[in-house]
């Protein structure tokens, strides 16, 4: 019996999902990224030859550049210990060979024209790039359960069917590869080997229409039976093993499923468009999408299965449908003369617009994009259509193209406030600081309420260091929230960096206070806890006997007087030095609101001499208040500077603000900024200053 393997590089095995001739695929968790992904992990056994494994890379590598919304996202390629394996998106919904394999009844022409429409959209994409898939089968169109209840389609496996037809030990060995039912002719006879191309796989998607609709596939027996009857016996046509299909359903299948490649539709989609110009009214509204997850679980032989969940709110139209144009699709079969012509499926542009919304969302980026391109080409005019690309192209770094979006944007709606807000952080990503804080603006104009709007912009005044208006932003931002911890955690980073200490004492206090228990925080809270106790203790400790009093009503220095000798009040606690700077060392602590008289200055009049209990003490100029007649003081020499030992210990950084995400509305990629922590800081060692400077 097999065992799974517990590791696997750095892929934690949590489960097998399948298993086949070639490879076997696990539920695996990225232990880096911690996300969780579908592992292929190839036999090391079916490695038959040197050259294979060049091959396969080759050709998954070419499949990893397909990006579409109904392709599976190939994350990445490699070998561990020489097994190759691809680890990929991991979709939960299940196969449609399971969907099938869950009822005991067909699907109608509605349900299938609606799930193989996203699949012939991505065969369409898959063919234009020069790659053919060469093994379309129910089994490999996965079934995607998006967040809103909706279903995606993906199409999976691409490239490795056609690195294993390459490899030379198979071709001479005669073995076929790829599933035979489902297979065009020339893809069974080596000897038109090089007839296989996007008509192979129209072929296939045409036997998985006629699967989907009856029943059953058009040729069983054994694989020798089953190729011959491919290339040479023509298929019971299906309207003769349904009778409620149309005969117009039974021609769109029968000519995707010509023996000749030239006889077949010329692109997927164009089959789809068939299907959909001969699908019935239906007699009866879709009933709505089951609760239980996909596949549907299996029943008693006499279940009646409503219509596929899919036709009514999967978003089936996205690509293929708006891809399809506005001209007619002709037929190469020949049909009757009322049917020579198809009539294009109507757009559905909602749905279009939902299911790149839910992209977006989902930070599938480059999906989103490609499907935003195709509905906004098909003349859907839904504004987040260029505002949630916009957010992807700034996500992807095309700052450029974003910027041409949002303005797009802006100019159908001038009035949206979120836009301006998204379009700031395109801005911010460029360095255009201006621009970024001009549009924060104008958004807090139009959603003055909106305390994540003051917060944002209080993030672009602190890198423009306007730190009075960021001080300001923050405090309008708690006004508004008074319980959101993180604006107090900026606030009180802001106050420090001011050097108005006590006040992002408090600010610091509230920060822990409302986020006790929430280990989201836990970091911040230690490291603000430490800065509290090392405030507190320096207050204790450092702050030597004095004879300067707390300033009062009959000491203080009156606001209009000019007293003949020059004084300094000190606005915040403030750290006294031996010397007019920081390299000085600190000889003590100065309360707020004590005064001393000024004995000198340094040259630039940054600093202010002080009698400090009888011994020359400097006071930073932007700390105190002066007054007196400061014409009279004298530049001070300053004493040596001291010689300083290397510290043993890593010196104290600067604690960075922390960096707010960029809010975005509802509909859009991201949330607004109190939904998350901030950037991680770095905690401070265990004795942080206590005063600056």
């Amino acid at each position: 019996m097999h065992t799974a393997p517990k590791q696997f590089g750095k892929y934690e095995i949590l489960g097998e999902l399948g298993r086949g001739g070639f490879a076997t695929v696990y539920r695996a968790r990225d232990t880096r990224l911690g996300r969780q992904t579908a592992l292929k992990i190839l036999d090391p056994a079916r490695s038959w030859e040197s050259d294979f494994a060049a091959r396969f890379l080759q050709e998954a590598q070419a499949a990893a550049q397909l990006k579409h919304p109904h392709i599976i996202t190939i994350y990445e390629i490699d070998e561990v210990e020489g097994q190759l394996f691809i680890a990929m998106e991991l979709i939960e919904g299940g196969s449609l060979r399971d969907y099938l394999q869950a009822g005991t009844s067909a699907l109608d022409v509605g349900e299938t024209r609606a799930l193989l429409a996203p699949v012939a959209a991505a065969l369409d994409h898959a063919h234009a790039h020069g790659m053919v898939h060469r093994d379309v089968k129910p089994a490999n169109i996965l079934l995607d359960r998006m967040n809103d209840g909706s279903v995606r389609a993906v199409l999976s496996d691409f490239g490795m069917v056609k690195a294993l037809a390459q490899s030379t030990e198979l071709t001479q060995s005669g073995a076929i590869l790829g599933t035979v039912e489902y297979m065009a002719p020339e893809q069974g006879d080596t000897a038109r080997a090089h007839e296989i191309g996007p008509a192979a796989d129209i072929y296939a998607l045409g036997v998985t229409a006629y699967h989907l609709l009856t029943g059953q596939v058009p040729f069983t027996g054994s694989t020798v039976q089953v190729l011959m009857a491919h290339a040479s016996k023509p298929p019971q046509p299906p309207h003769e093993l349904r009778a409620d299909l149309p005969p117009a359903v039974s021609e769109a299948i029968l000519c995707a499923l010509a023996k000749q490649p030239g006889e077949r539709f010329p692109t997927a989609r164009a089959f789809v468009q068939a299907l959909a110009a001969a699908e019935p009214p239906p007699p009866e509204p879709a009933k709505p999408l089951p609760a239980e997850p996909l596949p549907l679980p299996l029943a008693p032989a006499k279940r009646e299965r409503g219509p596929l969940p899919i036709a009514a709110v999967i978003v089936v139209v996205l690509v293929a449908s708006i891809l399809w144009g506005a001209r007619a699709i002709v037929l190469r079969r020949q049909l009757p003369t009322s049917r020579a012509t198809i009539t294009p499926v109507a757009i559905d542009c909602d749905a279009m617009v939902a299911t790149v919304s839910a992209l977006s969302n989902q930070n599938n980026c480059e999906s989103a994009v490609a499907g935003a391109d195709a509905a906004i080409a098909a003349g859907c005019q839904d504004r987040s259509l260029w505002e949630n690309r916009a957010i992807c192209y700034t996500m992807l770094g095309k700052v450029d193209a974003a910027l041409a979006d949002f303005a797009t944007a802006l100019d159908m709606n001038p009035g949206d406030a979120w836009t301006y807000i998204n379009r700031s952080y395109a801005y911010e990503k460029q360095g255009r600081l201006p621009e970024a804080l001009a549009d924060l603006t104008q958004a807090i104009t139009l959603q003055p309420g909106n305390a994540g709007f003051y917060f944002t912009r209080a993030h672009i005044y602190k890198q423009l260091a306007q730190l009075k208006d960021a001080l300001a932003d923050l405090t309008a931002a708690i006004d508004l929230e008074p319980a959101n911890a993180e604006y107090y955690l900026n606030r009180g980073d802001l106050y420090e960096r001011l050097g108005e200490l006590p006040a992002a004492a408090a600010d610091f206090e509230r920060f822990v206070a409302l986020t006790a228990g929430d280990d989201a925080w836990t970091d911040y809270r230690a490291a603000r806890q430490q800065w509290l106790q090392s405030y507190q203790a320096g207050l204790a400790t450092l702050m030597p006997a004095t004879t300067a009093t707390p300033i009062s009503t009959s000491t203080a220095i009156p606001p209009t007087a000019t007293p003949a000798q020059p004084a300094a009040r000190v606005n915040s606690v403030a750290n006294v030095r031996s010397g007019p700077g920081t390299q000085y060392d600190r000889i003590g602590v100065a309360a707020a609101g004590q005064r001393f008289d000024i004995t000198g200055k340094n040259g630039a009049e940054t600093w202010w001499q002080i009698d400090f209990n009888g011994r020359a003490g400097w006071l930073f100029a932007d700390l105190v208040s002066a007054a007196g007649d400061l014409g009279r003081v004298s530049v001070a020499p300053a004493p040596p500077t001291p010689t300083r030992v290397p510290p043993t210990a890593t010196p104290i950084p600067p604690t960075p603000t922390p960096i707010p995400p960029t809010p975005v509305p509802p509909t859009a990629t991201t949330v607004p900024p109190t939904s998350a922590p901030p950037t991680p800081t770095p905690v401070p060692p265990a004795t942080p200053t206590a005063a600056p400077p």
